[in-house]
């Protein structure tokens, strides 16, 4: 597995959430 791609996945869902909020 690969946790630190997991996290840069979740991370761009937040930013992308955060975009479509704003």
């Amino acid at each position: 597995q690969a946790p630190v791609r997991n996290v840069a996945l979740a991370v761009k869902a937040v930013a992308d959430n955060k975009e479509d909020a704003a």
